[in-house]
This record gives structure tokens, sequence and C-alpha cells, in this order.
């Protein structure tokens, strides 16, 4: 059976199983071998289900109180855990910095073609309307 394509000319998916057995919505059925999800996911769920059963509050707060013991004695990487755990995980920052001797002054006719090429890029390709001000105009004499 030829599928038929939407309108992006994707196709639709077919109902009769030529199309590599998905649903009518594209999702895998029952029959395809890819779409029998994870098959460790019953045996997580059920390790989980131990594991909150086991965990206490009364048990939670000796592992804590542990946890701070070793904190207090130095391991770092006790300290990096309960930190990490109270405060979350630092965020990477990037660190930008300018030298200042680096810096240069731009000439006038660097200033103009950078508003040329920020005005293509901030209209439909550069498509430039007929009574349009000039970039020049809107520069002025000693840019800014």
């Amino acid at each position: 059976m030829k599928r038929e394509a939407d309108m992006n000319g994707a196709e639709t998916p077919s109902t009769d199983g030529s199309n590599g057995g998905r649903d009518a919505s594209g999702r895998f059925t029952r029959a395809n071998r890819f779409g029998r999800g994870n098959p460790h996911a019953r045996t997580h769920a059920e390790l989980r289900e131990v594991l909150l059963a086991a965990a206490t509050p009364a048990r939670m707060k000796v592992v804590v109180e542990a946890l701070i013991v070793k904190a207090e004695s130095g391991d770092l990487v006790a300290v990096r855990e309960l930190l990490d755990r109270l405060f979350g995980r630092p965020h990477l920052a990037i660190e930008l910095e300018a030298d200042v001797a680096q810096r240069r002054e731009y000439s006038e006719t660097e200033r103009i073609e950078a508003a040329r090429l920020a005005r293509l890029l901030l209209t439909d390709g550069g498509a430039a309307d007929a009574g349009e001000v000039p970039v020049e105009a809107e520069i002025g004499q000693g840019g800014t």
C-alpha cells in the first residue's frame, strides 16, 4: 500500500502494517520488536520500592549524621556531597574578561560596515525598503 504524504511532505503512518509496525499516531505497536520499552524498568521499579521501604526517616538521619561526621573530619568527598545535597550543584560559570589594553577604537568605516551587516541580519535577508534611511545617516558624524 502506498502511503500518503501530509502537507509538510512527511508520510502519514498506515494502519495495515506497511508502515514498519507503527500505529496511526506513529507509535510502535505491540508486534514491533523495537516497541517493547525498557527491559529493566520492572526490576528497577521493584528495587526502588524496596529501597524506599527500607529508608525510614530514622535510618536516613543516621546516614546523614555519618556524612556530617565524615565532612567535619576533613573528608572532601563527604563535604562536596553534603554541600551538593544542601545547596545543589554549582552552575558552571563562564568568565569573560576584557583587557582594557586589548580594546581598540573602530574607524567610522568599520562602524558603518558593522551597522550595515547588522541591518542585513535583522531584516529578511537584507531586502531594504525604498524609503529606508541610509545607514551612514543613522550613525551620524563621529558615530557612537
